[in-house]
């Protein structure tokens, strides 16, 4: 795309007579140069002019912001270094193409320089076959608002942060390979096709993610787990496809990331901010643990017959759940994150064989809350914070509910001094243990306190 002006100078003041900008085709530039190396600026200069109008002959034009960029070259394999002049002038580009068809790796650098991304923009990366793929690998920062689609069946690799890439980036054939935690940071990668490779990263940060192409959340052949964080930029998408994997996932942002597919990643589940959601089959049961945190929602009110927590997973933390919940057999449910509340809108099953985990103190304890009805089985295991010094009369709140049902199979309870004893009774009702002397004191405190005043009458007779 090329800007395009007319001006006219009278009494040496430029004025404005028209100004536009075209938007038809760009027109293209070649690279070609005669060694594998060259510096790309916007600024004319023997040092910089490597573009050609025509293809096939050795560049000896200026580079124009905004036009088409097509590198190739004579050979079939090897490296070549593009330099981007960080203090010249800033390099803008339409659309980029690699078309060595070779095991060629073209190597964008320069310390501080970027390659802005002129309106919606497209890279090609070509190759012969999948053994002679060109690469595309930017060690420069790619920078622009707009929408980036990756096609042909080579390579293109990020090797450093982009905040100022903000535009989508569409993936519709050949690899892309996130090379930096930061790469995609402020970026919506739209994963439609091709391959994701996080190369020997071990986390990764998403502006958001779409699309329904599969990808595993590790590396090393599945020995190294990928901690990949998503919503940076906000957004609210929708991904389809499966996380496999090792790793784990992480929800950012305020925007809301919703899950339709059967995600398999076995790592944990955290829900930082925003809101997760799971639509129709979606569901993330392979993940060890979900952890929703203060402020943020999990929901799965739209899950095709209910969501139910899995046997081996962990649901916990102190943000809201939107939808009803099953605690499965072998499931934990664990509010808090150390004590907090943990707040479902709609109804709770603790199913038999579920281990409900709550922790108190010596003034506060976890608590469930639940808007809807809440039924109860399983075990209930509580733990202290070590700050509670136990004695008869304290009691903790652990449930809240509209309504209650059934009663806990079994209970794992902190161990209390001699003549001591827990009152579960009213759990089933108010949601309330407390402490209570022990049946035996009681009984013998009653029968002292009787032979006391039968003592006393008989001496006033």
């Amino acid at each position: 795309m090329r800007h395009i002006c007319l001006w006219s100078q009278a009494a040496l003041t430029a004025v404005l007579i028209a100004c536009s900008v075209s938007v038809a085709n760009a027109d293209t530039l070649y690279w070609w140069t005669t060694s594998n190396s060259g510096n790309w600026s916007a600024t004319s200069s023997s040092t910089y002019n490597h573009w050609s109008s025509t293809q096939g002959v050795v560049g000896t034009e200026a580079w124009v912001n905004g036009s088409d960029a097509y590198f190739t070259s004579a050979t079939t394999n090897g490296t070549f270094y593009i330099k981007t002049v960080a203090n010249e002038s800033s390099v803008e580009v339409t659309n980029m193409t690699f078309a060595s068809l070779g095991k060629v790796t073209y190597k964008f650098t320069g310390t501080g320089s970027t390659v802005n991304l002129y309106g919606d923009s497209t890279i090609t990366v070509a190759g012969s076959s999948s053994s002679a793929l060109d690469v595309a690998d930017f060690q420069v920062a790619l920078a622009g608002a707009s929408s980036l689609t990756k096609v042909g069946i080579g390579k293109l690799q990020l090797d450093v942060a982009n905040p100022d890439f903000t535009g989508t980036l569409n993936m519709q054939l050949g690899t892309l390979v996130v090379n930096n935690v930061n790469a995609l940071q402020n970026s919506t990668l739209n994963f439609t096709n091709g391959a994701l490779s996080f190369n020997t990263q071990t986390a990764a940060t998403f502006g958001g993610l779409s699309g329904g192409k599969t990808f595993a959340l590790s590396i090393s052949g599945n020995t190294v787990a990928v901690a990949l964080s998503v919503g940076n930029n906000n957004a609210t998408t929708t991904y389809s496809g499966v996380m496999s994997g090792i790793g784990t996932l992480t929800k950012i942002g305020s925007g809301k990331l919703t899950l339709t597919g059967a995600n398999t990643y076995t790592g944990a589940t955290t829900i930082s901010d925003g809101t997760l959601a799971l639509v129709n089959n979606g569901s993330i049961a392979s993940s060890a643990s979900i952890d929703v945190a203060n402020g943020a929602t999990l929901k799965v009110s739209d899950v095709t017959d209910g969501f139910s927590l899995a046997s081996g997973q962990t649901l916990k933390g102190n943000g809201s759940v939107v939808g009803d919940v099953t605690i499965a057999s072998g499931a934990t449910l664990a509010p808090g994150n150390s004590i907090g509340a943990l707040t479902f809108d709609s109804n709770v099953t603790l199913a038999n064989g579920s281990t409900t985990l709550m922790e108190i103190g010596a003034s506060s304890s976890d608590l469930i809350s639940v808007g809807g009805a809440l039924a109860l089985d399983g075990t209930l295991k509580v733990t202290d914070d070590g700050t509670v010094t136990y004695a008869a009369g304290q009691s903790w709140d652990l449930f809240d509910a509209s309504s209650f049902s059934g009663s806990f199979s079994s209970y794992d309870l902190p161990t209390l001094a001699a003549g001591l004893s827990w009152n579960t009774s009213a759990v089933g009702t108010t949601g309330e243990i407390s402490i209570v002397p022990e049946p035996t004191t009681a009984v013998m405190l009653l029968s002292g306190l009787l032979g006391l005043i039968a003592y006393a009458w008989r001496k006033r007779k």
